[in-house]
């Protein structure tokens, strides 16, 4: 890291210039590149400490299985869900709590553009906000349905002509597609 104006440096290296000079964080700090790298790997080495498994596909899943039933702590820059048995989620919450200042949010209901809704049948994970957004950006969303998707006529030379011309509606179309295609793979975990 480059040394920041103000920063005192030692006499014997008073007569040299700044640039020369770099220097090293011992903690991290708030707001800084290194901030996030730093906590997940304290995190890490304290989940792992406690018996959790660090999953090789996904490196921000951390999971323990015990004879009991299971817990799963998924972590996404400052955020952690839990997930598992209701023995071994009290277990993880309070392990946690006593290394870490956390506040208990309660269930899930959004996470990275999934949503989430908990009831007496199971859980549903939709994505209804992010189709509504989708529909009201490409001006579908007062679209009427219909039984096939576009009303059956032919189209004039003419036509083909200007809409193969309009640039924009080119570009409309790319962005309409790369937003059905983001929704229909799923959010997945960040690498």
């Amino acid at each position: 890291m480059k040394v920041p104006e103000g920063l005192k440096l030692p006499e014997a290296t008073r007569n040299k210039p700044r640039a020369m000079f770099s220097i090293k964080l011992r903690r991290s700090l708030y707001g800084l590149k290194q901030c996030g790298r730093m906590w997940y790997n304290r995190l890490g080495k304290y989940l792992l400490k406690e018996g959790f498994t660090n999953d090789p596909i996904c490196p921000c899943v951390f999971i323990k299985k015990s004879e009991s039933g299971f817990a799963i702590v998924a972590v996404y820059v400052d955020d952690m869900n839990l997930i598992g048995t209701p023995e071994d989620l009290q277990k993880t919450a309070d392990y946690l709590k006593r290394e870490f200042e956390m506040k208990d949010l309660g269930k899930t209901k959004y996470c990275l553009g999934l949503q989430i809704e908990h009831s007496a049948d199971g859980t549903l994970v939709h994505q209804s906000n992010y189709t509504e957004k989708v529909l009201k950006r490409f001006g579908m969303d007062k679209a009427h349905p219909l039984s096939t998707p576009m009303v059956v006529r032919t189209l004039t030379n003419r036509v083909c002509v200007y809409m193969w011309r309009n640039c924009n509606l080119m570009a409309l179309n790319k962005a309409n597609a790369g937003s059905h295609i983001f929704q229909s793979l799923g959010n997945t975990c960040p690498p």
